[in-house]
């Protein structure tokens, strides 16, 4: 069923989340909209100038990066044996991740695209989504944070017309 707002979206239902793991207040509605999206969050943190944490919102994702030759490796190892089959199963769900990270991926080339604030994914020991420069005051970390809500508002939007 689709939501028609993020606030109908519980942090509860967000399963990926590390569970029990607080979210701050200005980037929860992008870990809800990310959820809503389909796609896994793991940690996030809407930013701060205190010590041991960055200078701008940031949400982890577990994102597939390339469906092309995971589906032809998994397609060609279920055409070599028939007692793989159980794998189709597995196979379908991943490739249906696949797309959705995709579509997340994509969802943000268009929001960056129509907006001054542009966001990436970052690939470091994982991969976060974050804007691409970080607030070098309070004033920018406020906007950096508004604009969180804005792209949480934008993936929304777009997970509701798929």
């Amino acid at each position: 069923m689709k939501a028609l707002t993020l606030d109908e979206i519980r942090l509860e239902d967000c399963v990926g989340h590390i569970q029990g793991k607080h979210i701050d207040e200005k980037i929860e509605g992008l870990v809800k909209a990310i959820n809503y999206f389909g796609i896994r969050t793991i940690w996030s943190c809407q930013g701060s100038f205190e010590k041991y944490h960055f200078p701008f919102p940031w949400v982890q994702v577990w994102l597939y990066p390339n469906i092309d030759s995971y589906q032809a490796a998994l397609s060609e190892l279920l055409n070599q044996n028939p007692k793989y089959d159980f794998l189709r199963k597995r196979r379908d769900s991943k490739l249906n991740y696949l797309r959705k990270s995709l579509g997340l991926v994509q969802t943000i080339r268009e929001y960056n695209s129509n907006n001054g604030i542009m966001w990436k994914f970052e690939c470091d020991d994982a991969i976060y989504l974050q804007p691409e420069f970080p607030a070098k005051n309070e004033e920018e970390l406020d906007r950096l944070q508004d604009d969180a809500q804005k792209v949480a508002d934008f993936i929304f939007l777009k997970a509701n017309h798929e």
